[in-house]
């Protein structure tokens, strides 16, 4: 704010180091940015920028995904719910316990999830391209968080990240001392990505 004349009455001004001019800001004006720790490419950039600012951490937060109801959930269309929240929750709590705190899923990518087709497109096109990075293509681990296998790599249908185990003699035609038995995993075709699919993520196991 200025004066007739001119002049800072409120608020902040400062000269701009290579133009000289006069930079100022009101006093009613906030200034948010983001910065994401998962990202150590910068990370002396981030060194610089924790020094000089005041930072408020900002964890996956289950509770604001509203779904269609608001109360988290939405319908799968085959007469049956699915929950948002308690999906979010267990795949981080599976993310946690295999990397680490820092690269959990933010609940942004289920925050406009209103019905199953938006939910599996999440599922294939944001969730499992950020776990083959977040792993280094370490398939079954994203079987881990998906829940897709269990004890002795068993499957537990129906998976969203599919394996067959291919032996050396049904692939070569004659048993092989050099090669062992190899898992061989792909994405599920996405009409077999079913509600019941996604419930086994988060449901407790029979």
């Amino acid at each position: 704010m200025y004066d007739e004349a001119g002049r800072l009455t409120a608020g902040m001004e400062l000269t701009l180091p290579y133009s000289r001019d006069q930079f100022g800001v009101p006093r009613n004006l906030d200034i948010y940015g983001t910065m994401n720790t998962a990202d150590r490419s910068i990370a002396l950039l981030d060194t610089a920028l924790r020094r000089r600012f005041r930072f408020e951490e900002l964890m996956p937060n289950a509770k604001v995904i509203s779904g269609s109801r608001g109360d988290g959930y939405i319908e799968d269309g085959e007469g049956g719910l699915i929950d948002l929240r308690a999906l979010l929750e267990a795949m981080n709590r599976r993310i946690r316990f295999l990397l680490n705190r820092d690269l959990t899923l933010g609940h942004a990518y289920l925050y406009n999830v209103k019905d199953f087709k938006a939910l599996r497109d999440v599922v294939l096109n944001q969730f499992i391209p950020l776990l083959q990075e977040y792993f280094y293509n370490d398939w079954h681990r994203i079987q881990l968080v998906f829940r897709d296998v269990e004890q002795d790599n068993r499957p537990v249908e129906p998976q969203i990240i599919e394996h067959e185990m291919l032996k050396p003699s049904d692939v070569l035609g004659f048993k092989h001392d050099d090669f062992e038995d190899l898992a061989d995993y792909r994405v599920a075709a996405p009409e077999n990505i079913t509600p019941d699919a996604v419930r086994k993520i988060y449901e407790p196991q029979e």
